[in-house]
């Protein structure tokens, strides 16, 4: 039930720091955009213009993906895997959100140890960009790990085949 006149409730996450930039390997200094049919793997660190997806499969190995601005995005056909993931996004601007969307196949799970231990997306505390997950028809999402959004709407929608364990904030 709503409670009117209650006060806030603390942020439960407060104590924990964001990633620091400087102390992962720069990947990329422009957007990484994949689209097509082939399977790419890429490697934690920070991607400066953001990471889009709209076809094929993009395999995330273990650890922190810092998105430096342009968001984090999947749409379309594409596919992405991750075990051991948090992705981070510092948008500079509301469109650099995180919008996990389309007709793929998306299956991700947070680090099991460690100072990100079970959260999977977490954006810059003071960042309003929407992040959105959201499946179609015939998408499979299975996602488990806490969204972390502090300032940020936060949509968790569709028709796709959704499983997901853990905590939305």
């Amino acid at each position: 039930p709503i409670h009117a006149d209650s006060d806030p409730i603390p942020d439960p996450l407060a104590f924990l720091p964001a990633p620091d930039p400087s102390t992962l390997v720069l990947r990329r200094t422009n957007k990484l955009q994949k689209s097509g049919n082939s399977i790419l793997t890429i490697q934690p660190g920070v991607y400066q213009g953001g990471i889009s997806v709209q076809g094929g499969t993009l395999i995330l190995e273990p650890g922190i993906y810092y998105m430096d601005g342009g968001g984090f995005s999947l749409g379309g056909q594409g596919s992405l895997i991750g075990q051991g993931v948090m992705i981070y996004n510092a948008p500079q601007s509301n469109s650099d959100k995180i919008d996990i969307s389309g007709q793929g196949i998306v299956t991700l799970s947070p680090p099991m140890s460690g100072p990100y231990q079970g959260i999977l997306l977490f954006q810059d505390r003071q960042a309003t960009a929407p992040v959105s997950v959201s499946g179609s028809i015939g998408a499979v999402l299975s996602l488990t790990g806490t969204f972390y959004a502090a300032s940020a709407q936060l949509g968790v929608t569709g028709n796709a085949l959704q499983q997901s364990n853990g905590a939305l904030e």
